[in-house]
């Protein structure tokens, strides 16, 4: 049977017009005390060692997933994302914008694969574990998608391995040799190793684990299904997916103008640029704005955030959706577009973070340029 691992998984063609917003899931409630959490890791192959990828997997409760999977090196595009909410799993593929949803059986197989990698994360939280007469283990029921089945060494309190089995009891994949650390008041995942129908397909090590987070549902939805009415019918308004990264804020003098803010974040950006050891830092300049949409600061982004802290000055900015009003020119830019954003953010607006203006960097014709508000994060 053809590998249906849920990170590399074949999907269907796009269709000319995305599918409506999956339905949504029950009500978002903490598990464990944590409203989400993040792990991100470093995956190497067996079958290719000398390119190491990077996995993002990022949970809220009940029935909210997303990853991403990408080569550490190359473009940001080659990346491949799947999105849960709730009984539906939806995926980008590299170099597309555009989401299809992921048929049967390699629905089953993602789904299953992704309960199961909760089940490490969280251990024993979020699964009524039970022993069975006549078999070894501890198991936890997944309804439609199979069982999984957690393997503990003797004397072990914490499993060494987790199977993921299908409705037939037949183990689809697992999360083998399964090393622990204690970090806080929890034990996490160090190293691990996946595998598939019994081959294993890489080795894993976790790199970063963060219990703080909280999404909200648009995070769990690919932008391109994402509500946003009449808005996105007429092309003036786009969902958007915002990177973590990591920003410097230097605020400007009262007073300044749209025009004027630009050419103080050029010129700002070209004597980062040219400082020797500075962190490299984006050619875009980004301009936070205030409710009128009056630039307020300077938001010098990092060209790249790594899986560490931000450098010194610098702070961290989780990955979050976005509201985007594209203009044909910065000095476009009004109260008017901020109203737009926030009339289409809904029951959302309560957790937008403050707007920044994203300018076109200098040279090449108009510099042309969005208004963003982030929500969550």
């Amino acid at each position: 049977m053809q590998l249906l691992l849920l990170l590399l998984a074949a999907v269907p063609a796009l269709q000319d017009t995305p599918d409506p917003a999956p339905e949504r899931p029950p009500q978002a409630r903490k598990l464990a005390g944590l409203w989400g959490v993040a792990v991100s890791s470093r995956v190497v192959f067996r079958s290719a060692p000398d390119r190491p990828h990077r996995l993002v997997v990022e949970y809220a409760f009940p029935e909210r997933a997303r990853s991403l999977l990408a080569p550490e090196e190359g473009r940001a595009t080659n990346r491949r994302l799947h999105f849960r909410f709730g009984g539906e799993l939806l995926s980008i593929e590299p170099r597309q914008a555009r989401s299809s949803a992921v048929a049967e059986p390699a629905r089953s197989w993602g789904l299953r694969e992704l309960e199961l990698r909760r089940a490490v994360l969280l251990w024993p939280d979020g699964f009524e574990w039970r022993e069975r007469a006549g078999e070894a283990g501890r198991w936890a029921d997944l309804g439609e998608l199979g069982s999984l089945r957690a393997c503990c060494a003797a004397g072990e309190e914490r499993p060494t391995a987790i199977e993921a089995l299908d409705a037939e009891g037949v183990c689809r994949a697992a999360l083998r040799e399964i090393d622990w650390r204690r970090s806080a008041r929890r034990h996490w995942p160090r190293t691990m190793v996946m595998s598939s129908e019994g081959e294993a397909l890489w080795d894993e090590t976790v790199l970063a684990v963060d219990p703080r987070v909280r999404f909200i549902d648009a995070y769990f939805i690919p932008p391109d299904r994402r509500e946003l009415g009449s808005a996105r019918r007429t092309g003036t308004l786009r969902a958007l997916d915002l990177p973590r990264c990591f920003w410097r804020r230097v605020p400007l003098e009262e007073g300044l103008d749209i025009q004027q803010a630009t050419a103080a974040a050029d010129a700002l950006i070209a004597r980062e640029l040219a400082t020797e050891g500075a962190p490299p830092v984006d050619r875009s300049p980004y301009l936070a704005l205030d409710s009128a949409a009056r630039p307020r600061a300077i938001l010098l982004r990092l060209r790249e955030a790594g899986i560490g802290p931000p450098p010194k000055g610098y702070v961290e900015a989780p990955p979050r959706p976005a509201l985007g009003r594209p203009l044909g020119s910065a000095t476009d830019c009004g109260p008017a577009d901020l109203e737009a954003l926030r009339a289409a953010a809904g029951e959302d607006l309560e957790r937008a973070s403050e707007p920044f203006l994203r300018i076109r960097p200098p040279g090449g014709g108009t510099r042309r340029a969005e208004v963003v508000l982030p929500l969550g994060g």
